[in-house]
């Protein structure tokens, strides 16, 4: 996970738990209020109501159902209540005498005489008998709802004469609460949202010069010595990037002078070289000293060939050319043709295999020529007469791969973790001939440059030394 992801999600936690904390005893105080509000709405209902009936009301109960005066007062009692339920459709008015008879019913649904306050209605009981304001939820089956019931006396002369219940939907609560929860959860959704935004953002402006002094740091790994990180961001990381400069500057002074010393030292010991190899063929025109020549040529041969070997090993440590787009199985064929005649002489057998796709890398062909020549050497020397050598061009794991396989004695076990170390030849090594060391470390800094790897792989029965150099496959171009 990137440093910009990590910012942004450890930004995107803090704000989550932030506005949890913040929305959600906000939402249940918003939930609290509605409901608080909703239940005085009705309880302010219910109170003027029975305010305003307290004397009628008292006048019903006095007068028996079927006198005019009493049917005269009924008529004005539900003139009254459908009034006040006028001003909220959803809610039901209830007016009951003392006896728990119905005297008035916005609904209509409550028969105007029939006894209302029984034991499946306490909240009326409450109000006639205890004179006490009564508030509760119930389930109605006729609705199908939940109701909200505030019952209250009326009171005339401070004697209850009757009660009044109002009753509403708490559905209408519910829906009002949901909507405040959705307003709570946008806000907070939108300030997440924007938090995150800012967050991308200064995470971007903090990432940006990380990246650049890592793109920075990889290029001087590829061996690119003039790569500098531009000093920017914040403070930390801008002393970051001067130290990094400082560190590239040095290693840059130090590699070439490495580099200078080795091409240096390695082009002048050639004259000199060149000398002795002069004086020597004159020598063997001396009578009795052709063996002690022969051997000092031979002396003279070695170290021709390491210092050739010390120069391609500083040109391998240095970035490579253009690289082309090279198929590896043209490489194995043209290293067959070069040591053709080597193998010959050697009476080892030079084969190819290929898996029949192309295997096509992007590196420079003389790189890779030079690293088959090392490999092709190492194993033909290596080879006694009468085996084979094969060069295998394939794929694994999606990446080009190529191998250089003979049937010698291999590697024993004891060398497998040095045989890259350079000047370590070993006894295999020192069995097949003379040599510099130097080869397989050559060819594995040259494989990488390419941003390939080589290894010793583990032998297969029927086979010697197994060197593998794999590499990113690229399209033909």
């Amino acid at each position: 996970m990137s440093l910009r992801s990590r910012l942004v999600l450890a930004a995107g936690y803090l704000l989550s738990v932030a506005v949890i904390a913040l929305a959600v005893p906000l939402a249940l105080n918003v939930q609290r209020r509605i409901a608080a509000e909703f239940e005085a709405n009705l309880r302010s209902r219910a109170a003027l109501v029975a305010s305003q009936i307290a004397d009628d009301v008292a006048r019903v109960g006095e007068q028996p159902i079927d006198e005019p005066e009493s049917r005269e007062e009924r008529v004005r009692l539900a003139t009254i209540v459908r009034r006040f339920a006028e001003d909220a459709p959803s809610e039901r008015i209830l007016v009951v005498e003392r006896d728990g008879v119905v005297v008035a019913d916005s609904s209509g649904s409550g028969a105007i005489g029939s006894r209302y306050a029984t034991s499946d209605r306490p909240e009326l009981a409450a109000a006639l008998e205890q004179g006490a304001i009564d508030v509760r939820r119930r389930s109605s089956e006729t609705l199908g709802a939940t109701l909200l019931l505030v019952t209250v006396p009326v009171l005339d002369d401070a004697e209850v004469v009757g009660a009044v219940r109002v009753s509403g939907p708490v559905a209408a609560v519910d829906d009002r609460v949901s909507r405040g929860w959705l307003a709570i959860g946008l806000v907070g959704i939108a300030v997440i949202g924007a938090g995150l935004g800012v967050a991308w953002l200064l995470a971007t402006s903090l990432a940006r010069p990380v990246r650049r002094l890592e793109s920075a740091a990889a290029g001087l790994g590829a061996g690119d010595l003039d790569r500098r990180a531009v000093p920017e961001g914040p403070s930390e990381v801008r002393s970051l990037a001067e130290s990094f400069n400082r560190m590239a500057a040095s290693v840059e002074e130090l590699v070439t002078s490495q580099r200078e010393f080795t091409a240096d030292a390695s082009h002048q010991l050639r004259t000199p070289l060149t000398g002795l190899r002069l004086r020597l063929e004159a020598l063997e025109r001396v009578p009795g000293a052709e063996a002690d020549v022969a051997k000092a040529q031979r002396e003279v041969d070695r170290l021709q060939r390491l210092v050739e070997d010390l120069l391609r090993l500083a040109r391998s440590s240095e970035p490579g050319g253009t690289p082309e787009n090279v198929d590896l199985r043209a490489c194995v064929v043209a290293a067959i043709e070069r040591w053709r005649d080597a193998a010959d002489r050697a009476d080892v057998a030079l084969v190819s295999h290929t898996d029949g796709r192309p295997a096509r890398i992007d590196a420079d062909p003389g790189d890779l020529a030079q690293v088959l020549d090392n490999l092709v050497s190492n194993a033909v020397r290596s080879t006694p007469p009468g085996g084979r050598v094969t060069l295998t061009t394939g794929h694994r794991d999606d990446r080009a791969l190529l191998a250089v396989i003979d049937t010698g004695p291999g590697i024993p076990e004891a060398e497998r973790g040095k045989i890259f170390e350079r000047f370590a030849r070993g006894a295999s090594g020192h069995a097949a001939g003379e040599g510099s060391g130097l080869g397989l470390p050559i060819a594995r800094d040259l494989v990488r440059r390419w941003g390939g790897e080589l290894g010793l792989a583990r032998p297969v029965p029927g086979t010697g030394a197994v060197f593998e150099a794999v590499f990113q496959e690229r399209t033909e171009s």
